[in-house]
């Protein structure tokens, strides 16, 4: 119940142009009705919004299933190498891609820098261990990654400065998990002017059609807040859609809805108080064709890039073989594109 009352709060005190309280009640029965299941996903995806188009526009839970695990999309040795974080980043390494150096990885105990491992056991050993590595590669800060988590959890930063401290915080989850230890990546100046705590990373959506052409569906770029190091929404982040043809910045920034936490809508960064509208991604062209080259080395034929712009051009973060559908501001079926995918996971 609490759920639901914090939705409809969310519509209620939301100031922007809403559509009537009759047309939002229409429009959630008969999803309802349809979907056999409340429609949790209309507040989440700002659908109550007059700018949101046509209600029917909007993915279902199920059809959202079904884009990420149709055979018709997918293969399995894909998906399975991009779950893998270290799989993915020594693979994407021998590709040539541009991605983040990786010095070190472990697999729980054992401690793998350059063409040696070790076992260990302690703080001190973790210590020890990390210092050496960041001597070596002449790094400062290392950006901690679980090889199989998403959504930004299971991620660490850690710095030279307080290395002791920070790994005597997270060394149970350290010895008994499995990370890789990429170098981190400094973001271009001009993002930073919107939210420098974190690497605000863009994410691509691709998709190869029957014809083998390659596209790019969607693009926005999420930015971390309140002092986050990720910027992932589960921690808060803003996403902001992107115009693929310029680069540019569109005027409205979203925070999805989680859990008890209502979703919220900003034209400027909460923190900066720096416009959305307008703003230019650096590297914009080079991005875009670092994620088709991308998908040459990963043909998987639905794929969200995330992608980094750092001072002197884009970085590879990762792929993501069963990404969160972007609906924000319109519905995936608004487009071309999204039509002819439903069209084909469907179709006998």
């Amino acid at each position: 119940m609490k759920f639901f009352l914090a939705r409809f709060n969310q519509i209620r005190e939301d100031n922007n142009p809403k559509k009537s309280w009759s047309k939002i009640i229409k429009e959630v029965i008969t999803l309802s009705i349809q979907n056999k299941r409340i429609p949790t996903y209309y507040v989440k995806t700002f659908m109550y919004l007059e700018s949101s188009g046509n209600y029917k526009d909007f993915l279902t839970l199920d059809e959202i299933i079904a884009i990420n695990s149709s055979p018709k999309l997918h293969r399995l040795e894909y998906t399975t190498l991009l779950k893998n974080k270290l799989a993915s980043a020594l693979y994407f390494e021998k590709c040539g891609l541009s991605i983040p150096e990786m010095p070190s990885y472990n697999v729980e105990k054992l401690f793998f820098h350059k063409s040696k491992f070790e076992r260990l056991e302690t703080t001190a050993d973790l210590i020890q261990f990390f210092r050496k590595v960041m001597q070596e590669s002449q790094k400062d800060s290392l950006f901690l990654k679980d090889h199989g988590a998403h959504g930004g959890a299971d991620c660490f930063l850690l710095k030279l400065g307080d290395l002791e401290a920070k790994l005597e915080e997270i060394e149970p989850i350290l010895l008994n998990g499995s990370f890789i230890h990429q170098e981190t990546v400094l973001q271009h100046a001009e993002l930073n002017k919107i939210y420098g705590h974190s690497l605000n990373t863009m994410r691509f959506e691709t998709y190869i059609d029957r014809d083998n052409k390659k596209h790019i569906r969607t693009c926005y770029i999420r930015f971390g807040a309140n002092g986050s190091v990720i910027d992932n929404s589960s921690a808060g982040g803003i996403g902001v859609p992107v115009n693929i043809e310029t680069g540019q910045l569109y005027e409205k920034g979203f925070k999805r809805a989680s859990g008890l936490n209502m979703a919220n809508i900003y034209l400027e960064h909460p923190n900066s108080e720096h416009p959305f509208e307008g703003f230019i991604i650096p590297h914009f062209e080079a991005a875009k064709q670092l994620v088709f080259d991308c998908m040459k080395f990963v043909p998987d034929r639905y794929i969200g890039w995330d992608v980094a712009i750092a001072a002197n051009g884009p970085v590879l973060i990762e792929g993501n073989g069963s990404p969160r559908l972007r609906e924000s501001p319109h519905g995936f079926k608004s487009s071309a594109i999204g039509r002819e995918i439903l069209n084909e996971i469907y179709s006998k």
